[in-house]
Protein backbone atom coordinates (compact mmCIF):
# COMPACT_ATOMS: atom_id res chain seq x y z
CA UNK A 1 0.00 0.00 0.00
CA UNK A 2 1.12 3.50 -0.83
CA UNK A 3 0.86 5.75 2.25
CA UNK A 4 0.11 9.43 1.91
CA UNK A 5 0.19 11.60 5.02
CA UNK A 6 -2.47 14.32 4.88
CA UNK A 7 -3.99 16.73 7.36
CA UNK A 8 -7.64 16.13 8.13
CA UNK A 9 -8.74 19.26 6.23
CA UNK A 10 -7.32 17.85 2.98
CA UNK A 11 -8.47 14.22 3.21
CA UNK A 12 -12.02 14.71 1.94
CA UNK A 13 -10.97 16.85 -1.02
CA UNK A 14 -8.18 14.47 -2.00
CA UNK A 15 -10.44 11.41 -1.63
CA UNK A 16 -13.15 13.00 -3.80
CA UNK A 17 -10.67 13.98 -6.49
CA UNK A 18 -9.08 10.54 -6.36
CA UNK A 19 -12.48 8.84 -6.79
CA UNK A 20 -13.21 11.14 -9.74
CA UNK A 21 -9.86 10.32 -11.36
CA UNK A 22 -9.83 6.61 -10.51
CA UNK A 23 -13.45 5.41 -10.33
CA UNK A 24 -12.39 1.75 -10.54
CA UNK A 25 -10.05 1.95 -7.56
CA UNK A 26 -11.03 0.07 -4.45
CA UNK A 27 -11.86 2.38 -1.54
CA UNK A 28 -8.93 4.19 -0.01
CA UNK A 29 -8.63 4.15 3.77
CA UNK A 30 -7.59 6.90 6.16
CA UNK A 31 -6.37 5.93 9.62
CA UNK A 32 -6.46 9.43 11.10
CA UNK A 33 -3.01 10.36 9.81
CA UNK A 34 -2.33 8.49 6.59
CA UNK A 35 -4.31 7.61 3.47
CA UNK A 36 -3.70 4.03 2.37
CA UNK A 37 -3.89 3.70 -1.41
CA UNK A 38 -3.49 0.44 -3.37
CA UNK A 39 -0.02 0.22 -4.93
CA UNK A 40 -1.32 0.08 -8.51
CA UNK A 41 -2.70 3.63 -8.02
CA UNK A 42 0.48 5.13 -6.55
CA UNK A 43 1.44 7.10 -9.66
CA UNK A 44 -2.05 8.52 -9.99
CA UNK A 45 -2.16 9.49 -6.30
CA UNK A 46 1.26 11.16 -6.49
CA UNK A 47 0.26 13.13 -9.59
CA UNK A 48 -2.97 14.25 -7.93
CA UNK A 49 -1.13 15.26 -4.76
CA UNK A 50 1.40 17.25 -6.80
CA UNK A 51 -1.42 19.39 -8.25
CA UNK A 52 -2.10 20.80 -4.79
CA UNK A 53 -5.31 21.56 -2.97
CA UNK A 54 -6.57 24.80 -4.42
CA UNK A 55 -10.20 24.41 -5.41
CA UNK A 56 -10.97 24.22 -9.10
CA UNK A 57 -13.52 26.59 -10.64
CA UNK A 58 -16.06 23.73 -10.82
CA UNK A 59 -15.52 22.93 -7.14
CA UNK A 60 -15.92 26.60 -6.23
CA UNK A 61 -19.13 26.84 -8.26
CA UNK A 62 -20.52 23.73 -6.57
CA UNK A 63 -19.67 25.22 -3.18
CA UNK A 64 -21.34 28.52 -4.13
CA UNK A 65 -24.50 26.61 -5.12
CA UNK A 66 -24.44 24.80 -1.78
CA UNK A 67 -24.05 28.04 0.20
CA UNK A 68 -26.81 29.66 -1.88
CA UNK A 69 -29.20 26.82 -1.08
CA UNK A 70 -28.38 27.04 2.65
CA UNK A 71 -28.77 30.82 2.66
CA UNK A 72 -32.11 30.64 0.85
CA UNK A 73 -33.66 28.56 3.61
CA UNK A 74 -32.32 30.61 6.51
CA UNK A 75 -35.00 32.46 8.43
CA UNK A 76 -36.22 35.87 7.29
CA UNK A 77 -36.83 38.81 9.59
CA UNK A 78 -40.20 40.49 9.21
CA UNK A 79 -41.21 43.21 11.64
CA UNK A 80 -38.56 42.00 14.09
CA UNK A 81 -39.69 38.38 13.99
CA UNK A 82 -37.54 35.54 12.64
CA UNK A 83 -39.70 33.30 10.42
CA UNK A 84 -38.58 29.94 9.03
CA UNK A 85 -37.86 30.07 5.30
CA UNK A 86 -37.40 26.39 4.51
CA UNK A 87 -39.08 25.10 1.35
CA UNK A 88 -42.26 23.96 3.15
CA UNK A 89 -42.69 27.27 4.96
CA UNK A 90 -42.16 29.25 1.76
CA UNK A 91 -44.76 27.17 -0.11
CA UNK A 92 -47.34 27.47 2.63
CA UNK A 93 -46.89 31.17 3.28
CA UNK A 94 -46.88 32.01 -0.43
CA UNK A 95 -50.04 29.95 -0.95
CA UNK A 96 -51.82 31.72 1.91
CA UNK A 97 -50.71 35.14 0.66
CA UNK A 98 -51.96 34.34 -2.84
CA UNK A 99 -55.31 33.02 -1.64
CA UNK A 100 -56.07 35.97 0.60
CA UNK A 101 -58.20 38.49 -1.26
CA UNK A 102 -57.46 41.23 1.26
CA UNK A 103 -53.97 42.55 0.56
CA UNK A 104 -53.57 43.53 4.20
CA UNK A 105 -54.51 40.12 5.62
CA UNK A 106 -52.70 38.99 8.72
CA UNK A 107 -51.73 35.48 9.68
CA UNK A 108 -50.27 33.82 12.75
CA UNK A 109 -46.81 32.45 12.08
CA UNK A 110 -44.60 30.50 14.38
CA UNK A 111 -41.32 32.31 14.91
CA UNK A 112 -37.90 30.76 15.16
CA UNK A 113 -38.17 31.18 18.93
CA UNK A 114 -41.35 29.09 19.04
CA UNK A 115 -43.90 31.83 19.77
CA UNK A 116 -46.61 32.98 17.37
CA UNK A 117 -46.63 36.42 15.81
CA UNK A 118 -49.37 38.05 13.76
CA UNK A 119 -47.79 39.24 10.52
CA UNK A 120 -48.85 40.50 7.12
CA UNK A 121 -48.94 37.43 4.83
CA UNK A 122 -47.93 39.34 1.69
CA UNK A 123 -45.04 41.05 3.50
CA UNK A 124 -43.67 37.70 4.69
CA UNK A 125 -44.07 36.14 1.23
CA UNK A 126 -42.33 39.14 -0.35
CA UNK A 127 -39.43 38.90 2.12
CA UNK A 128 -39.01 35.22 1.26
CA UNK A 129 -39.15 35.89 -2.49
CA UNK A 130 -36.59 38.69 -2.11
CA UNK A 131 -34.28 36.32 -0.20
CA UNK A 132 -34.43 33.75 -3.02
CA UNK A 133 -33.82 36.42 -5.69
CA UNK A 134 -30.93 37.92 -3.70
CA UNK A 135 -29.38 34.47 -3.33
CA UNK A 136 -29.67 33.65 -7.02
CA UNK A 137 -28.20 37.02 -8.00
CA UNK A 138 -25.34 36.59 -5.53
CA UNK A 139 -24.55 33.11 -6.86
CA UNK A 140 -24.51 34.46 -10.43
CA UNK A 141 -22.12 37.25 -9.38
CA UNK A 142 -19.88 34.73 -7.63
CA UNK A 143 -19.86 32.42 -10.66
CA UNK A 144 -18.80 35.39 -12.81
CA UNK A 145 -16.04 36.23 -10.30
CA UNK A 146 -14.86 32.61 -10.27
CA UNK A 147 -14.64 32.70 -14.06
CA UNK A 148 -12.73 36.01 -13.87
CA UNK A 149 -10.35 34.53 -11.29
CA UNK A 150 -11.19 36.99 -8.53
CA UNK A 151 -12.95 34.45 -6.30
CA UNK A 152 -10.64 31.56 -5.49
CA UNK A 153 -11.67 30.31 -2.04
CA UNK A 154 -14.57 29.10 0.06
CA UNK A 155 -13.92 31.96 2.47
CA UNK A 156 -14.60 34.53 -0.25
CA UNK A 157 -17.85 32.76 -1.13
CA UNK A 158 -18.93 32.64 2.52
CA UNK A 159 -18.16 36.34 2.92
CA UNK A 160 -20.17 37.22 -0.19
CA UNK A 161 -23.27 35.44 1.10
CA UNK A 162 -23.02 36.98 4.58
CA UNK A 163 -24.37 40.23 3.15
CA UNK A 164 -27.68 38.42 2.54
CA UNK A 165 -28.02 36.85 5.95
Amino acid sequence: MFKLRLSIDKVSLFAQRFRDKEPNSPPIAWDGEVLHIPDEFTASAKALFAKGFALTPDELKAYAAFVRSQTEVASVNVDGEEIAADDDSVRRITMIAMLESDASSKMKLKTKGGKYAVLDAAKVANAMAKRVADCMNKEADIDDAIFAGTVTSKEQIDAAFKSIR
